[in-house]
């Protein structure tokens, strides 16, 4: 079994924008940075649960992880105001981390970096949409 780093991103813009606290969207990428931790016990769990071969396989992790790290990015994107968000990144970051948490099936996650961050585009909003129309 391979244990070393695998990168995944999770990119959201347009519509699917995270939603702040402000009802402003944002247009962002982060980068998420896990790998199979090294103990006996996880590599077993890994090992069960995803198989050998796929568990350093990108697609494979991807689908086991999508969905809580953008799950992640929503909780926590709702907490912060767009500005706050833009000039704190590294307090966005620690709260996605701690949001996360450690029980990662036997993974763990390395880093987590915000790759870009901009508000989505006045085009890219829905007026009928009542998050966008408080945000627009």
């Amino acid at each position: 079994m391979k244990i070393s780093l695998i990168t995944l991103e999770v990119d959201r813009r347009g519509k699917e924008g995270l939603i702040c606290a402000d009802n402003m969207r944002a247009d962002i990428t982060v980068a998420f940075y896990l790998r199979v931790n090294e103990t006996e016990e996880d590599v077993l769990k890994v090992a069960k649960s995803v198989g050998v071969d796929r568990a350093s396989d990108k697609v494979a992790v991807n689908e086991l992880f999508n969905a809580k790290f953008s799950e992640a990015l929503k909780t926590v994107g709702k907490q912060i105001d767009f500005v706050k968000l833009f000039e704190n990144r590294s307090e966005f970051r620690d709260k996605i981390v701690q949001e996360i948490g450690n029980d990662l099936n036997g993974y763990i996650l390395e880093d987590v970096a915000i790759d870009n961050l901009e508000q989505t585009p006045k085009t890219a909003l829905d007026p009928s949409n009542i998050l966008d129309a408080e945000g627009i």
